[in-house]
């Protein structure tokens, strides 16, 4: 009895000195924007709030656009420069740039797991893998003019915009028609096999796509130019598993540009002239659409958080001008919370959560 007594005493006093392990802090969650005109990122920290600073964007002939992350990593397509950026966002430093094929200009990109990365190659009709770990890359042939990717149900969903170079438009480029998705297994770096394409009927220029929570996809057609007879951009839901196109809708007005869901029912869209609009998946209904969107002055992009905040970008000056752009920050009721200065012509972002055991790397902000 008394050994008993013994060892439930030996047992109860290592309990007692055994050492605890705290849990793990929130990641660190970032604001990551693309300054097109300067060629520079801004990264905004957001929870717990800290200074924009700002990174280089490496080469001279660089045109980026988007940019995608992964925990603490950043890709940045460099667009005529025929390369990517890849950043470790936690650290804020550029890690290196990848080399593409001669007239690539990479527009989109998108990160597959941990070491695996695409972008689309809209002048070569591809897009291109890239091993993040080798630098190996392989390229796949996809539609006319591919720009944005989503991924879904373990496949690349590649939106082929249907453009092609023309001097009679001031952007460079005309819609020759209806766009189309073409499905990639990225595990294969090939076509998927089954339906790998998908129509999107309405004006072209499909540049912009978001996975809501109810599992669909919900692509951006754009459009022409304002100066056109082409009809106003559509909303276009997709079912990933059939593959087909399972409702369209309009009321977005010209040129709608980007659309991002809030994980649940609602879908945010940005628009250059009728600021940030609304639909909402549950009811299949356009809550703010044209005339009715809040006043975001050539709003460029929109992102949403983990908590249900919402990012309106402002481009600025886009051709030479001095205005900065600027991220206006709305509460999940849409009411403003506040302003961040940007760079000048701010065209693209994402929102990036940096791992907990990476935030020791982040230096104390100015």
């Amino acid at each position: 009895m008394r050994r008993v007594l013994r060892r439930a005493l030996i047992a109860a006093t290592l309990l007692a000195c055994a050492p605890t392990t705290a849990p793990l802090p929130d990641p660190l969650e970032l604001l990551v924007v693309v300054n097109s005109a300067e060629r520079t990122l801004s990264l905004v920290p957001l929870r717990p709030e800290g200074f924009a600073v700002r990174l280089s964007i490496p080469g001279a002939r660089a045109t980026p656009q988007r940019v995608a992350t992964r925990g603490g990593l950043g890709l940045v397509p460099l667009g005529a420069a025929d390369g990517v950026a890849v950043y470790d966002i936690g650290r804020r430093m550029l890690l290196r740039t990848v080399s593409l094929a001669p007239g690539s200009r990479p527009f989109d990109g998108i990160l597959i797991g941990d070491s695996v990365a695409y972008v689309s190659n809209p002048p070569l009709n591809t897009i291109t893998r890239i091993d993040l770990r080798t630098d190996d890359t392989a390229s796949v042939a996809v539609g006319q003019w591919p720009t944005a990717m989503v991924s879904a149900r373990g496949r690349l969903f590649v939106l082929n915009a249907n453009l092609a170079e023309c001097t009679e438009s001031l952007t460079g480029t005309c819609v020759l028609g209806e766009s189309w998705i073409t499905v990639v297994d990225p595990f294969a770096n090939t076509r998927s096999s089954g339906r790998d394409s998908i129509p999107l009927p309405g004006p072209g220029n499909a540049r912009s796509a978001a996975v809501a929570g109810d599992g669909f996809l919900y692509v951006l057609s754009t459009g022409a130019p304002t100066d056109s007879t082409t009809p106003d951009g559509r909303l276009s839901i997709i079912d990933p598993i059939r593959r087909v196109e399972v409702g369209s809708f309009g009321g977005f007005g010209p040129e709608p540009v980007w659309v991002a869901s809030d994980g649940g029912e609602r879908l945010f869209i940005a628009s250059p002239t009728e600021g940030l609009l609304e639909f909402n998946t549950r009811t299949r209904t356009v809550v703010r659409g044209v005339g009715q969107g809040l006043p975001v002055s050539q709003n460029t992009a929109v992102l949403v958080d983990r908590l249900g905040f919402v990012y309106a970008i402002e481009s600025g000056s886009c051709t030479g001008g001095t205005q900065a752009g600027r991220a206006r920050i709305y509460r999940p009721n849409l009411t403003e919370l506040r302003g961040v200065d940007l760079g000048a012509c701010a065209v693209g972002g994402a929102v990036a959560l940096v791992p907990a055991d990476g935030e020791d790397l982040l230096p104390d902000l100015p």
